[in-house]
């Protein structure tokens, strides 16, 4: 879970009034912030299938995700009465649904192929990646904290 300063709620954007509101946000960011990948994808995805002439696709799964969070943040919120934590919950989970048929749609019949194949690292491409990172760290100093 990220780590937030407990003095965050009580001066939000200078705003006094946040101390009371920092439990909700401590339920609320840390499941957003696992969902943010898929956000992410759907986005690129959706962005992909307009240049690839699919406009509707792109509008039609953003629509089944606003709907899905909808219909799952009544459920989650009060029938489960997870509160914050089932909004949050509910609005990963749309996310994810979005980048899922986006994604589906990409593998199987898009204009623009993704293959599965082309995405796995190269055990020869990961040495060398490795080796520039490590040159990185080493020369800026990673995780040195001797004074020279």
């Amino acid at each position: 879970m990220p780590y937030f300063p407990e003095t965050a709620g009580t001066s939000f954007w200078g705003y006094e009034g946040g101390a009371g509101s920092l439990s909700y946000v401590l339920d609320y960011v840390p499941i957003i912030l696992l969902g943010a990948p898929f956000s992410m994808a759907a986005i690129a995805l959706s962005s992909m299938a307009r240049a690839c002439g699919s406009p509707i696709l792109a509008m039609g799964c953003f629509l089944v995700g606003a709907v899905i969070n909808l219909v799952l943040d009544p459920i989650y919120i009060f029938v489960f009465n997870w509160g914050v934590k089932g909004a949050a919950i509910a609005t990963v989970t749309s996310q994810i649904m979005s980048a899922v048929i986006l994604l589906v749609y990409f593998l199987k019949k898009g204009h623009i192929r993704l293959r599965r194949k082309k995405y796995l690292p190269y055990i020869t491409h990961l040495r060398s990646d490795i080796c520039v990172w490590a040159s990185i760290l080493h020369d800026s100093g990673g995780g040195n904290n001797s004074a020279d």
